[in-house]
């Protein structure tokens, strides 16, 4: 029997204390730290992001920046990710490293990916429930 997740997380004056199975928790914190991030960007303008030591940041970085702001909140297929990419910019990135982030970022379970429509695939965030891709 799987033991319940128990997690509290305080930022300022909000607070979340979650307990429950690993979806309920991930989605949770997740709308807590958009909470946070939306703070932060009313606080100083500022962009908040993950950023790379060096001056660009990679394209796992860019796609869990991506599902940390609702991009991956419905399903999207590996060209929706690469015409997003290139819209932010990153023009430089080939169609196979997108595809070869989005695996490794399944393989992490960051992101859940779903057969539709023989060999077509979709991913989205890992705290969407699957009954709602049933339909996709």
């Amino acid at each position: 029997m799987k033991q319940p997740l128990k997690v509290s997380i305080q930022y300022k004056d909000l607070k979340a204390e979650v307990e429950g199975d690993f979806n309920e928790v991930w989605k949770t914190i997740n709308s807590f730290l958009n909470k946070v991030r939306t703070i932060l960007m009313q606080s100083d303008g500022t962009h908040v992001g993950i950023k790379r030591k060096g001056s660009k940041s990679s394209i796992t970085d860019i796609l869990i920046e991506l599902r940390n702001t609702g991009f991956f909140d419905k399903p999207r297929n590996s060209k929706e990710c690469i015409t997003k990419i290139k819209e932010l910019g990153r023009t430089n990135i080939t169609p196979n490293a997108v595809l070869m982030a989005l695996k490794y970022l399944v393989e992490k379970g960051e992101l859940k990916r779903k057969m539709i429509k023989s060999k077509s695939y979709v991913y989205f965030a890992p705290y969407v429930d699957d009954e709602l891709m049933e339909g996709q």
